[in-house]
């Protein structure tokens, strides 16, 4: 018997297929996003719909045991664990399995983080705490999508007890609505994208809202043939739209939030078009197993592209998306109906079951967080010292003033590229020859007081940033030039270099992925981006050092030394043995362009 056929037999006589069929209509545009698909930019907008279903179903679901005095606590968790804890836990196991064969150690550790916020339900929070300049780009990590199922799980933990303090059908209402307002308050004024998009204070309106038109509709939907398409070209507008306008992101998710909403409360599986359509087998199938499907499309894709040296086309990353599907009805047949079977397990053992996977699954993401990766188990990933440790060691450089000595004055400004410049002439003994001060600020062609009496005191400046990074933006180029005429202008007398870009391949974890003997012959193509940037900045910014230009290939980049070591742990940032590898290529140019001899005279080799 298939899935459906299995899960129909369960279902009662109030059981919405429309609405089934509507997470179908969540998950798979969701899917085509993360894959890249340029027609569907709007995609992400499914997690939305996903949370308005998600508050309609378990309001009605809390509100009619509180009316039949059947609601416990016991049962409703249970319940939920019995939903979620299943395909989640299979899901994480084998993820994690995977991760440790396949990602190099600094992938890894961020996996470990994610494993154990990913089973804390609180993964949405772990993001934002660690997002921005030091995070894993979201494509490289197979658990980022979990904390969607984080906000709806922190949902879950408080709105049962709002229901059975309160009782009352008005009191609840009136308490939905006011907290709804708040939210939506949040939401639409915070300035942070990050923090609007990742947490609950600012996404609970998307669930509250779904939960107040439970109590609206009484009787089920009020069958509307014209509103319930409107509804659902509104749904489909808004997730293709963004491929075509620039529209505000604030804008797109209450639109479609609206259009989740006149859906469920004008469609009907037997009366309206749009209910027949959305109660199809195809789409109820879909709709059914959209958790598990949600669920294994990151995964899938993010160990495509761990695997891949150059980004995945979008087929394949298509196509690799939607193996979500058979993969989440393996799951739904041979995972989660098994463990949701209260005759054949019993709900203790269930219980003991979710607990003591949950508890190995955070020991093991605590023990990979720890051992950076367990990169000391396999000597040839091993960065040999914690990276980021590594890469911020320069910070020491940072003070508000220069040291009393004789030394040229050396300010280098910038981040963490710059505190790579800072390592290289550590590692190539060139340290000593300055008086180093280092401030760690991104320049934007603007400086303060503060900057401004430092430019004027020093002999040498430094600008370093990771300039296009993701792309080439013409503005951020021009910034940079506003940042050499600026310092010019405050100290002309000063000896200005603008520190090369530097890249290292656009994923480095497909060497997991491939059984190389010679590992110092491994070159991977500089990203389009920076080449384009470095190839201008030559012939337009008189200041700028090539670093690239050193690389004997041009813009093929080594991705080990001559002995095999690492040269960066993230394509970008240097490892020490990168930072002697690089500055051994380097170090010459500068002196020529500093008119330094005694600049290399301690040169190591």
């Amino acid at each position: 018997m298939s899935p459906l056929k299995l899960f129909q037999t369960q279902q009662n006589k109030s059981f919405r297929n429309d609405i089934n069929g509507l997470r179908a209509v969540a998950v798979l545009p969701v899917l085509l996003f993360h894959a890249k698909a340029e027609w569907i930019k709007g995609g992400y907008l499914g997690v939305d719909v996903f949370f308005v279903i998600s508050g309609y179903l378990i309001a009605q679901q809390l509100f009619s045991g509180l009316q039949s005095n059947k609601f416990t606590f016991y049962n409703f968790y249970l319940r939920r664990a019995k939903r979620l804890m299943p395909a989640y836990l299979f899901m994480a196991a084998l993820v994690t399995i995977f991760a440790v064969i396949f990602m190099l150690p600094y992938n890894l550790k961020n996996f470990g983080q994610s494993l154990v916020a990913s089973s804390l339900a609180i993964n949405n929070i772990l993001l934002y705490v660690t997002s921005g300049y030091w995070s894993t780009s979201a494509e490289f990590k197979p658990l980022y999508h979990t904390w969607s199922l984080a906000i709806e799980e922190q949902f879950y933990l408080f709105i049962p007890l709002i229901f059975f303090i309160l009782r009352d059908k008005s009191k609840i209402i009136t308490f939905l609505s006011f907290s709804f307002l708040v939210s939506f308050y949040f939401f639409a004024l915070e300035i942070d994208a990050e923090l609007r998009f990742l947490s609950l204070h600012s996404r609970a309106w998307e669930l509250l809202i779904g939960a107040i038109l439970s109590f609206v509709l009484k009787t089920g939907s009020l069958k509307n043939n014209f509103l319930a398409t409107f509804g659902l070209f509104l749904i489909l507008a808004c997730y293709v739209l963004p491929s075509y306008a620039d529209l505000n992101l604030i804008y797109l998710n209450i639109l479609v939030v609206i259009g989740a909403l006149v859906v469920i409360s004008f469609s009907d599986q037997e009366k309206t078009f749009v209910g027949k359509f959305l109660s199809n087998n195809f789409f109820s199938l879909i709709g059914l197993l959209s958790y598990g499907i949600y669920l294994w499309h990151q995964p899938l894709i993010a160990f495509l592209r761990l695997s891949s040296e150059i980004e995945p086309a979008t087929e394949s990353l298509i196509l690799v998306s939607l193996a979500s599907i058979p993969v989440a009805y393996f799951s739904w047949v041979y995972v989660e109906k098994p463990l949701k079977n209260s005759i054949k397990i019993s709900n203790s053992i269930f219980l003991r079951y979710c607990f003591f996977t949950s508890m190995s699954l955070i020991a093991i993401g605590l023990l990979i967080n720890q051992t950076y990766g367990f990169r000391k188990i396999n000597p040839k990933f091993d960065y040999g010292v914690n990276p980021q440790d590594y890469v911020d060691a320069p910070k020491n450089f940072i003070k508000s003033a220069y040291d009393e000595n004789n030394k040229r004055k050396m300010l280098v400004i910038g981040n963490s590229f710059a505190r790579d410049y800072i390592n290289i002439l550590k590692e190539t003994n060139q340290v000593s020859n300055f008086n180093i001060l280092y401030k760690n600020i991104e320049c934007n062609g603007f400086f303060d007081n503060e900057l401004t009496k430092l430019i004027a005191e020093s002999n040498i400046i430094v600008f370093s940033q990771d300039w296009a990074s993701s792309k080439f933006d013409l503005d951020e180029f021009n910034m940079v030039k506003n940042c050499v005429n600026e310092a010019k202008k405050i100290n002309g007398l000063a000896k200005i270099i603008v520190f090369g870009v530097k890249n290292f391949g656009w994923n480095n974890n497909f060497i997991a992925f491939r059984f190389m003997n010679n590992l110092a012959e491994t070159k991977v193509s500089a990203l389009e981006s920076i080449i384009y940037f470095d190839k201008k900045a030559k012939t337009e910014i008189k200041e700028y050092f090539s670093i690239l230009s050193f690389f004997e290939d041009g813009y093929l980049m080594p991705v080990f030394d001559d002995n095999g070591k690492f040269l960066t742990y993230d394509s970008n940032h240097l490892t020490p043995a990168g930072a002697l590898y690089v500055g051994r290529r380097v170090i010459q140019g500068l002196t020529k362009t500093l008119n330094d001899e005694p600049f290399i005279s301690s040169l190591a080799y």
